[in-house]
């Protein structure tokens, strides 16, 4: 594979139109201003009947974050490239309804460098793009780091699950990335438990600390891995396939 159009075809179609190359867009560097995510979490906020104010940051966090951690994992491992995805060389499209980005765009002159390794090739995105993005939700909503790093652990672990299973051969690399403690950087005390589940053959990776999302209108409990929830459920659902 050389190059995005390769890797979203199939039943991956769904991510071509929300991970693009082109120079429109917002800066995503803008939501690490306090006004300006403030902003995008008060419109999503409204858009979902007056929700509680944090539990619709959550929510809008697991959207953010689907958009952005899926079509990395897929690309960045079917073309063993570090994609440009640093928060500071990134833009977005935001639904003007809801404040959530529609697509993510990389500058078309940014072709990435090759790797041979999964922590580099996702390393740019969760230390260069997450983790100052929670510290940034984290100082604007007074959510714990805990929360919305499992937010994006969600995405994360389910997007390496599908990775490994449409490339078997990457099962050993995987397994060993998972069983680093210090991996990903900022994140590995908060998301250990995930990195455990998924080590567990057929194993859902549960939440320790509620989304909340279930205090936002039309939204249910995650029940397949609420710790609130009584039990299990066995189909996993991607966050980054739901609409906001």
């Amino acid at each position: 594979m050389t190059s995005l159009d390769d890797v979203f075809v199939g039943d991956l179609a769904w991510l071509a139109e929300r991970f693009v190359i082109g120079p429109a867009g917002t800066p995503a560097a803008e939501m690490l201003d306090p006004d300006r995510l403030g902003s995008c979490i008060d419109r999503f906020q409204r858009h979902h009947g007056a929700a509680e104010r944090s539990a619709a940051a959550s929510l809008w966090s697991q959207f953010y974050f689907g958009g952005l951690i899926v079509p990395t994992v897929m690309a960045g491992m079917a073309l063993d490239r570090v994609l440009p995805l640093r928060i500071d060389g990134l833009r977005l499209d935001l639904c003007p309804e809801s404040g959530v980005p529609l697509r993510f765009r990389m500058d078309r002159t940014a072709d990435g460098k090759a790797t041979p390794t999964v922590r580099a090739t996702l390393a740019p995105m969760l230390e260069g793009h997450v983790a100052p993005l929670i510290d940034a939700l984290r100082g604007v909503t007074g959510l714990s780091r805990r929360l919305l790093w499992e937010n994006a652990g969600w995405s994360l672990f389910w997007a390496l699950g599908e990775a490994v299973r449409r490339a078997p051969e990457r099962q050993d690399e995987i397994d060993a990335l998972l069983a680093d403690p210090s991996w990903p950087d900022g994140g590995r005390a908060l998301i250990a438990h995930m990195k455990r589940d998924m080590r567990q053959v057929g194993a859902v990776q549960a939440r320790r600390v509620c989304c909340r999302r279930y205090l936002v209108p039309g939204f249910q409990r995650c029940a397949a891995i609420c710790p609130l929830a009584d039990g299990l459920l066995s189909e996993r659902e991607c966050p980054a396939q739901r609409s906001a």
